[in-house]
């Protein structure tokens, strides 16, 4: 289990300090591989979704305050439901996908990833929008064989990596986001 606001061996307590991408370099390596991992506390969408990213083969859990404890899986690809809880607006530009999710109904239950099915992409991906932490971390492990994925982060006017299999984008790295100011 991770605390996200307690130390995390090598790194300190994050109660009065917010979380920093650079930290993924250090707090990733540190992970047990094939560990069942339970992750708790106040942090950034995109460190539950590197978490999550990071140990595909294990299970992965994370709090909730609205729903307990989510099981973070997959969620399936193809062609969009016609009425599903999220609407996800995919824009490519060369080799990178930008996913605009939105909840229409303002709240998206766990119970309902059934009912969703995200867009197929290739090259790397921007996960961008206001969704629950569990659904970020979900969409990490959806994406796991894009060359990397990115978590956009207002406060930082751009994305986190949150994983990589190339060295163009490594995990921590912040992606500016030039058309970040007409968005949000």
């Amino acid at each position: 289990m991770l605390h996200l606001e307690q130390p995390i061996y090598p790194l300190p307590a994050h109660i009065d300090q917010p979380w920093q991408p650079i930290e993924l370099r250090t707090l990733l390596p540190t992970l047990p591989s094939n560990t069942p991992l339970a992750i708790y506390g106040r942090g950034p969408a995109w460190l539950y979704a590197a978490l999550a990213a990071a140990n595909l083969a294990a299970r992965c859990a994370v709090f909730d305050p609205r729903q307990g404890w989510v099981d973070v899986a997959p969620l399936q690809r193809g062609p969009s439901l016609p009425r599903g809880p999220l609407h996800i607006a995919s824009e490519t530009q060369g080799e990178v996908t930008r996913l605009r999710i939105s909840i229409p109904s303002g709240y998206l239950d766990r119970r309902n990833t059934d009912m969703i099915t995200v867009p197929m992409v290739s090259g790397g991906v921007i996960l961008d929008g206001r969704i629950p932490i569990w659904l970020c971390a979900a969409l990490a492990r959806t994406y796991h064989d894009a060359p990397w994925i990115a978590c956009y982060q207002p406060q930082l006017r751009g994305s986190v990596v949150v994983y990589s299999r190339t060295d163009q984008f490594p995990v921590g790295f912040v992606m500016p986001d030039a058309d970040s100011s007409d968005q949000k």
